[in-house]
């Protein structure tokens, strides 16, 4: 978070001292090739119809997996009895997130080799969560073995829209260095369906709880860092 904010801050700075040295670069390219590899994944194709203005079609993907095995021992005593349970544990969660968005983008260049551009434009979105609990705890003295699961999945589906601010760096005439934030504004579809079930020896209870969602909603992404190719 603290690095988000120092790198907000720089490139709040850098816009500032645009007035100092702004004038046309020198180098001359109508299309570029984006790859952003930091902060989400995302490839863009971006092409001018002016000096200073583009039009960038961009596909962003998010992935997030994570699965952990664990075990150890239950232990409860009393006045009356007392049992020891070893038990093992799982968990399981992944996150999924695609976007589809253009942008109408426009650029401020300057006699150093330091673009800057800002731009907006619709998008849409599809985004899966899942997450499974599981403790298996075996028999003791004086309980069956039992097993509990907890599993909640939600999706969704948004529509709105997309703004970006940028700095582009140039390394040469075909290859620059590029750092991004984006914000982002939409109005989602989606639904939640949470399960618990506990099972003993001969028995298992099942709880089940669906939900359908309709929401606003508004996201700053992380800083993206990027490569783009010209031609």
């Amino acid at each position: 978070m603290k690095h988000s904010k120092l790198s907000l801050i720089v490139l709040a700075v850098l816009f500032s001292s645009i007035s100092l040295f702004a004038q046309t670069d020198s180098v001359s390219y109508n299309s570029q090739v984006q790859f952003h590899l930091y902060g989400g994944y995302s490839l863009s194709y971006l092409n001018f119809i002016s000096p200073n203005t583009a039009i960038r079609y961009t596909g962003d993907l998010w992935l997030r997996f994570d699965e952990r095995n664990g075990d150890g021992t239950y232990s409860n005593a009393s006045q009356i009895s007392s049992e020891i349970r070893p038990f093992k544990t799982n968990s399981d969660q992944s996150d999924v997130s695609t976007n589809l968005s253009v942008q109408y983008l426009y650029y401020i260049r300057t006699k150093a080799k330091i673009n800057f551009y800002v731009g907006s434009g619709p998008y849409i979105n599809y985004s899966k969560r899942y997450s499974k609990n599981s403790d298996d705890r075996a028999a003791s003295s004086i309980q069956s073995q039992s097993k509990y699961t907890n599993e909640n999945s939600e999706y969704s589906f948004g529509l709105g829209a997309r703004a970006v601010v940028g700095i582009e760096c140039i390394v040469t005439k075909e290859i620059s260095l590029l750092a991004e934030y984006g914000i982002y504004l939409s109005y989602n579809w989606g639904k939640t369906t949470w399960t618990s079930e506990t099972s003993y020896l001969n028995s298992v209870t099942v709880n089940k709880n669906e939900t359908n969602n309709k929401f606003w909603g508004a996201s700053l992404n992380s800083l993206k860092l990027g490569v783009s190719f010209r031609f």
